[in-house]
This record gives C-alpha cells, structure tokens and sequence, in this order.
C-alpha cells in the first residue's frame, strides 16, 4: 500500500511537471506567433497595436507621460508623443550615430545614445521598441533605401548584443528619404532630416500590468 502511494505521488509529481512543460512551450509558441505577426506589420499598423481600452487609456497616457517627462531631461533628446499620449516618440540625430553614408555605429555612440531605451526590453512583452531610420535626399532612392535599411540592422544588432530576448520586441524600419520633416534645400534641413525615432509603444505585459492594479 506504501509503494503504490509512493508510485501515485510520483506519477502525480510527473503529470504536473510535464504539464507545465507544455504549458511554457504553448505560451513560448504563442509568444513567437505574434512576434512573427508584429514583423509583418507596416510601421502605422505597428503602432496601432495593441489597442488600449479607453478605461486604461487615462492611466496609461499618466504612466507614458512619466516616462516621456524623465527622458526629456536629456535635451540631446527631442521627445514627443502620440496616438493621444499612449506612446513616446524620441528623435535622435543619425549624425551622432553613423558617420556620413557610413552603416556602422560610430565607436561609443550607441553606449551614449541608446542605452537609455534597454529599460524597456528588461521585461519582453511589456513595451515594444519601433525604429525608423530617415535620411535626406542625397543620392539615388536605392542609395537611400539602401543606406537606411544598413542602419536599422546596426541599430538592431547593437540591441541584439545588449538583450538577445528582449530584442525581439524590436522592429526596425528604414524609410530613406520618404518623410522629409523639411524640404531638403539647405544644410541644416538636410541634416535634420537625417534622424532616427523610436517609438516606445506599451506592449500586452503593460496593460496586463494595469488591469491588475
């Protein structure tokens, strides 16, 4: 009777850690699914997800608005937001990162510039990080797109090296010379034009983060 308790309790102890097994492989292939589907997405429908129940919205526009103010401190930083206070948008200059129609970070630059947006990877699913690299008008549309699209893989590959999982949650766009903030007919306007924004967009593990307050 002792031995037959002890092979229950054994088979008990085993159905329960197979289960969870499965249970972590199935929320590790969900995770992945929707990864692969943020990929897909167009930078405007990347930001349009995921939605934020208009009962969350005054919350999380409060906590976005804390962060974005605590950025802002750096003035190397223009910050901004959108989709009614919901994300972040930080313009940094390519010029402090790339050295002209270079695709290689400048040694240090992103140490300098980007380590401040890690926090934001540390928990995967909470925030989800959208870089759109732009550049002026010099050169042919393929030279543009071209030198845009080597940059986002530089910027990426850095986040890649800082927090391998958590750089999953970052998604990268290069958009040549396509959203001039000016016409390109002086050197100052071609150089602001040459930018880098990140979107910090709160994730699903934000607003779970809300609902269980």
């Amino acid at each position: 009777m002792k031995l037959k308790s002890l092979l229950l309790g054994a088979g008990l102890a085993l159905s329960f850690l197979f289960g969870s097994f499965a249970t972590q492989a199935q929320t590790q292939s969900n995770t992945d699914a929707y990864i692969e589907k943020l990929q897909t997405l167009t930078l405007r429908e990347n930001l349009e997800m995921p939605q934020v129940d208009k009962r969350d919205h005054e919350t999380v526009k409060t906590l976005m608005g804390r962060t974005a103010k605590t950025i802002a401190k750096d003035k190397a930083y223009k910050v901004e937001s959108m989709r009614k206070g919901e994300v972040i948008v930080v313009t940094i200059p390519t010029d402090a990162l790339f050295a002209p129609n270079d695709t290689l970070l400048i040694d240090g630059a992103g140490d300098k510039w980007l380590t401040v947006f890690l926090q934001y990877l540390q928990r995967p699913g909470k925030y989800k990080l959208l870089l759109a690299v732009h550049s002026d008008n010099t050169g042919s549309k393929y030279y543009t797109e071209n030198l845009t699209a080597q940059r986002i893989e530089a910027l990426y590959e850095w986040f890649d090296s800082k927090n391998r999982e958590g750089a999953k949650y970052v998604f990268g766009y290069p958009m040549g010379d396509t959203q001039p903030l000016f016409e390109n007919n002086t050197r100052a306007n071609r150089a602001s034009n040459r930018r880098l924004e990140i979107f910090i967009v709160p994730e699903e593990g934000f607003i779970r983060s809300i609902k269980s307050r």
